[in-house]
């Protein structure tokens, strides 16, 4: 399509020069072809520009925790590439910004779920999952955590929530117990800032605001209550 242009231009120039040949006045003739060469131009750039932009690989990414029967559990990674073009990916994980830190969250400020040297190459549509199973809570159970995928030096974010604890309410029992302090309800949730300052409009919405964790509909302690009685139930004998 960028081709189109130029050969418009060098047919008007050449029209232009045809016309001075034949002793006509070139003034006002010199400026609409200038005028025409530039909108030519400017049209070739805004084609090129669209079409660079709607090609371009376009990365999303999701975890959502899991729980198996025996309590086992973790975060499924889910990469998509809803790009036109095929894109590589490397490390998945955490990362996290809190206005306040939690118990915990001020030694890291980000967590990999995978090597990022094991490379991962998908095409326009394809999908890529990972299973990370954490052996033990690195922090607060409550901290939000963003998860991100990282492709050529940057990094894609998807939606931010609280995995640990959701993991928790959901039977987690991992191989290391959580310690008491990183199960405790906290004061008051901490709120993670924004990944993206708020008039990059082309970012995720989710990543130009600071979020909050909304409250969960019982408390993180009514929930192991019950939990625990579920197992005191399961252990009387018959």
């Amino acid at each position: 399509m960028t081709g189109l242009f130029p050969s418009l231009s060098d047919r008007l120039r050449d029209d232009f020069q045809v016309y001075l040949a034949s002793g006509g006045d070139g003034s006002a003739a010199a400026l609409w072809i200038s005028i025409a060469s530039a909108a030519f131009a400017g049209a070739a750039f805004a084609l090129t520009l669209r079409r660079e932009v709607r090609d371009r690989a376009a990365l999303w990414v999701k975890a959502d925790p899991m729980t198996e029967p025996d309590g086992k559990g973790g975060v499924v990674f889910i990469v998509e590439n809803r790009g036109r073009q095929p894109i590589t990916v490397g490390g998945l994980g955490f990362e996290w910004d809190l206005d306040r830190p939690t118990p915990g969250s001020d030694d890291y400020d980000h967590v990999l779920a995978n090597n990022p040297w094991d490379r991962v190459r998908l095409e326009p549509g394809a999908a890529h999952t990972f299973w990370w199973q954490p052996s033990r809570a690195l922090f607060h159970l409550d901290t939000p955590l963003r998860p991100f995928v990282e492709s050529g030096g940057k990094r894609v974010y998807g939606p931010p929530e609280r995995h640990l604890r959701w993991l928790a309410v959901m039977g987690w029992k991992p191989e290391m117990p959580i310690p008491p302090e990183f199960a405790q309800e906290l004061p008051e949730l901490p709120m993670l800032k924004r990944a993206h300052a708020r008039w990059k409009l082309w970012k995720p919405k989710h990543t130009r605001a600071p979020f909050k964790p909304p409250p969960l509909k019982r408390s993180a302690n009514e929930i192991q209550q019950m939990r625990d009685e579920l197992v005191r139930r399961d252990e009387r004998p018959s």
